[in-house]
């Protein structure tokens, strides 16, 4: 057995509260060590790949945590879903005050507003809410399942008062996973609301809550959607599924599986993905410096342009000849001839797509250390308190702060 770390905090997952902690590696995985004096020890699988665990989320405590870059609020906690991997199940007729907003949406520090529930377009005053939110300088973006985004009027509206980006949830191109996942029939209505995004010109986020045993087949599907739609799809998103909520499943996806997968689709090694998301993937300054352990992101068209040897001065022609026939495989001939489109008109990124592969921590599994580094805040509705976004899920489950 080998010690990753002699001291870290977690907490116990009966009664919630803080404990000692401790990471250690043995053949078989990472595994997270924790006492309760209440409730006993717990033993619990944090990673299976050891040395993936080591390069990706060994991560050293840092003295304060990182500021938050991005604030989520729950508008409502009703919904028009009934989803089996809900986060948030509770269902009584709330709405988040919109005075209490908007104070909170002055006094946070950073730009992104994540708009969230239940079901966010339930609220009628969501277009008052986004307008509040954009003339004060910052940007909203909406979480959503898009069902009343089949209205392209009602999207019209949303995109006057201000909205910036939109969230689809996006679980795959089958509606026996729709039936198995948010219980109804669903394509038809998801893939109607994206032509309408589409229409509208909005940047999307697609984002897939990946179940096992359910979706992960979908996977090569919806990346070249994504691929072929990069003209408004401009982030694809993959979260593993986990124990928090509805969602009771034991067995879920480990950050280095689904980097495993991720490697398949693209048609590039794990050693490169994951050394050019440490290197290069990440955005944010704050993230190149403490980046989040339970999460990678790629940069697509710079990942790309790595893998076939391209740089932004000095190519010889036959290098770039021979990049063609590299790029051709990996993004079809549509977006290659997008590609040239871009290049000629002087744009400097010829492919806006960008890759979030994440493992959210449950109540088992978190590490409390390594969410310091996390950017994203949840707000939680009784106190008013800026969590960080995933201890903010576990916690509700105990106290329905959200």
């Amino acid at each position: 057995m080998e010690v990753l770390k002699e001291n870290t905090k977690s907490i116990c997952p009966i009664c919630y509260a803080e404990v000692n902690a401790r990471v250690v590696a043995r053949n078989e995985g990472v595994y997270l060590i924790k006492e309760c004096p209440k409730d006993g020890g717990f033993d619990i699988l944090i990673e299976k790949d050891i040395e993936f665990y080591k390069k990706v989320m060994n991560k050293a405590l840092l003295k304060q945590r990182i500021p938050f870059a991005n604030l989520t609020i729950s508008l409502t906690h009703l919904c028009n879903l009934s989803c089996s991997i809900c986060y948030l199940p509770k269902r009584e007729n709330y709405s988040f005050p919109l005075e209490d907003m908007k104070k909170i949406i002055l006094s946070f520090n950073h730009k992104w507003i994540r708009l969230s529930g239940g079901e966010p377009t339930l609220r009628e005053d969501l277009p008052q809410i986004i307008e509040e939110i954009a003339k004060n300088g910052k940007n909203p973006l909406l979480f959503t399942n898009g069902i009343r985004l089949t209205n392209i009027g009602y999207i019209k509206k949303l995109k006057n008062a201000g909205l910036k980006m939109i969230n689809v949830s996006f679980n795959g191109f089958d509606d026996k996973v729709y039936e198995r996942i948010d219980g109804k029939k669903l394509l038809g209505t998801k893939l109607k609301a994206l032509r309408n995004i589409k229409r509208m010109k909005i940047p999307t986020v697609l984002s897939v809550m990946l179940v096992k045993g359910v979706n992960e087949n979908e996977l090569r599907k919806i990346y070249h959607y994504c691929l072929n739609n990069n003209s408004f799809i401009q982030q694809f998103r993959i979260r593993s599924a986990v124990q928090i909520g509805r969602h009771t499943q034991e067995e879920c996806f480990y950050l280095s599986e689904i980097v495993k997968i991720v490697s398949k689709l693209i048609g590039i090694s794990e050693e490169k993905l994951i050394s050019h998301s440490l290197n290069k993937g990440m955005p944010y300054s704050q993230y190149n410096r403490n980046p989040m352990p339970c999460h990678l992101q790629i940069d697509l068209f710079s990942l790309l342009m790595d893998e076939v040897g391209i740089d932004k001065m000095g190519n010889s022609l036959i290098k770039k000849i021979q990049a063609i026939f590299k790029l051709l495989p990996k993004v079809g001939l549509k977006n290659l001839i997008r590609m040239f489109l871009r290049k000629l008109a002087n744009k400097e990124r010829l492919l806006e797509l960008v890759i979030h592969l994440r493992s959210f921590p449950d109540k088992y599994r978190i590490d409390l250390g390594e969410i310091q580094r996390c950017p994203s805040a949840y707000l939680t509705c009784a106190d008013k308190r800026l969590l960080p976004f995933c201890y903010a899920l576990i916690l509700n489950e105990k106290s329905d702060i959200l």
